[in-house]
């Protein structure tokens, strides 16, 4: 099954702050992950006025609705393994740097396409 992918990051890190993703089947996922600090591991880290003219997404929005990094992975996988039950699934995405992501992340089973 094939899924397709979307990550948006905060100001020019990889930093997830949005995660999409779509089957093959028309079934979509999507959520927001607050961007934790490195330096200060439980303060968000705040995005500038381009990133949300550029993705809609404000500070307001990850404070409110973001979710901790692992449980949106978590809920991505999740709904990845519901979707291809026993199948390989393959992950094609738009671009380099979601791409390096996703090798980056270390999905298991992988396959990209660009």
């Amino acid at each position: 099954m094939k899924f397709y992918l979307d990550f948006e990051a905060a100001n020019y890190t990889e930093k997830i702050i949005s995660i999409g993703c779509t089957s093959e089947t028309g079934s979509i996922f999507t959520c927001y992950v607050k961007p934790y600090r490195t330096s200060k591991p439980n303060e968000i880290q705040k995005i500038d006025h381009f990133i949300t003219e550029l993705t809609g997404i404000t500070n307001e929005t990850l404070e409110k609705f973001g979710l901790d990094p692992d449980v949106a992975f978590n809920r991505l996988f999740d709904f990845v393994l519901e979707e291809t039950g026993n199948s390989i699934p393959e992950y094609y995405c738009y671009g380099y740097t979601d791409a390096h992501f996703i090798v980056f992340a270390n999905f298991s089973n992988l396959s990209i396409s660009f």
